[in-house]
């Protein structure tokens, strides 16, 4: 089995919309990486009420593995997201039941089955990293905006590829970062740096990739979608040389770019012509 998403899921709010759409880091990767083509679990756990339903009832549809997750009596996550500057912001978010997620060692047994297994600091899952890594797992870690460093130092012995977020920030001042990173063992250290493209550091190489330009409509979960087309393409390359590498960050930023073209984290089928998977 492929690839394991374990973690957070939320219903985004847009006020502009009106309109509830699915969400959270784990669980979008979960649904675009099965699009393009991987067979993707989710494991994560879901509210009783109308949102908790809903973003289940999506992942049926969309034919993502749920044989794993768990539903407790509360409020499944949200958040709400304003456009700000033409921009759209997570202006709250409430956890819900999913704060209080673990997993069971049928979990853990389930997970050890997979190639890879894709978390985020969201997802309460720090603590099961070391069992991860023991039971031969590749893992993924999204840090998201966190740059904390014990945080970072304590964790990532564990994670293969971690993802950062850094929007305008300096790039010489993110390489020496990335490389302290590097230096504690992890393969790829990826920063997106939102429309200015993203920067990687794989094999002691830096690789910069410039953004493809489109009409943004909601730049929200930009990020996620990177993280899946590089995950998928990381899985289905069995040799991944630098010259390589230039070309998955490219195809990954290109479909972040995509995903940028749509409200909410993940488009409808009928937005991108169907069924996009192996695209």
């Amino acid at each position: 089995m492929q690839l394991v998403c374990v973690g957070d899921n939320v219903a985004d709010y847009y006020h502009k919309k009106d309109k509830y759409y699915v969400g959270g880091s784990a669980y979008n990767v979960s649904v675009l990486s099965n699009r393009l083509g991987l067979e993707t679990a989710y494991i994560g756990t879901f509210g009783t009420d109308e949102n908790g339903q809903y973003l289940v009832d999506f992942l049926k549809k969309e034919e993502v593995d749920i044989s794993h997750i768990s539903i407790k009596e509360g409020i499944n996550a949200f958040s709400e997201v304003k456009e700000i500057k033409g921009k759209s912001e997570i202006i709250k978010v409430d956890k819900g039941v999913y704060k209080s997620f673990s997993l069971s060692k049928k979990d853990l047994d389930y997970i050890a089955n997979f190639d890879l297994l894709h978390t985020t600091l969201y997802s309460y899952t720090e603590k099961y990293l070391p069992f991860f890594k023991e039971s031969g797992l590749k893992v993924s870690f999204d840090f998201s905006f966190s740059r904390e460093k014990n945080y970072i130092e304590k964790n990532i012995p564990y994670i293969d590829i971690a993802f950062f977020s850094a929007e305008g920030e300096d790039i010489d001042k993110l390489k020496k970062e990335m490389a302290k990173i590097y230096k504690l063992g992890v393969t790829y250290v990826i920063f997106t740096l939102g429309n200015e493209g993203v920067l990687a550091l794989y094999d002691d190489e830096y690789f910069y990739q410039k953004v493809k330009e489109v009409e943004v409509i909601d730049s929200l979960g930009a990020g996620d979608a990177f993280i899946s087309k590089f995950l998928t393409e990381i899985i289905n390359k069995e040799k991944k040389n630098k010259k390589e590498v230039k070309k998955i960050l490219t195809k990954s930023v290109n479909f972040a770019a995509k995903n940028c073209t749509h409200y909410g984290t993940i488009a409808k089928r009928d937005k991108l012509g169907g069924n996009y998977k192996n695209e």
